[in-house]
């Protein structure tokens, strides 16, 4: 993941501990930031499963799911929680992803509703 990502969901997440800060802007750069690494990665994912040879091996040099991505999701969703934002309906506006981007995502919303079934 750029290090310009992450410091920009890192900025995100620091003005969301600020009192008075404008909740919808923060929350919306956060979430941007996440899908703009999951696009990354589904681009990622689908050239190495160009490589018939290495992906059916399972030897393609990618990760099926970002962790990175999921780590971030989840402590997004908590964050947006702690906010008052539903976290799963405010990310399911990512649901103009493919499903390859928005699976680590929904991997992460899973993790911090562990006891519900988030689709995105």
């Amino acid at each position: 993941m750029p290090i310009a990502t992450y410091l920009g969901v890192v900025e995100a997440l620091t003005e969301a501990r600020r009192p008075g800060q404008d909740t919808r802007a923060w929350a919306g750069r956060l979430v941007e930031g996440i899908a703009a690494q999951s696009v990354r990665h589904a681009a990622a994912v689908r050239q190495a499963k160009e490589n018939r040879y290495l992906w059916d091996l399972g030897l393609a040099p990618v990760d099926v799911v970002d962790l990175g991505v999921v780590g971030l999701a989840t402590v997004a969703s908590r964050i947006l929680r702690e906010a008052g934002i539903d976290a799963r309906g405010f990310m399911l506006e990512l649901s103009r992803l493919d499903p390859i981007a928005r699976l680590a995502i929904g991997i992460g919303l899973d993790f911090d509703h562990p006891t519900e079934l988030v689709g995105v």
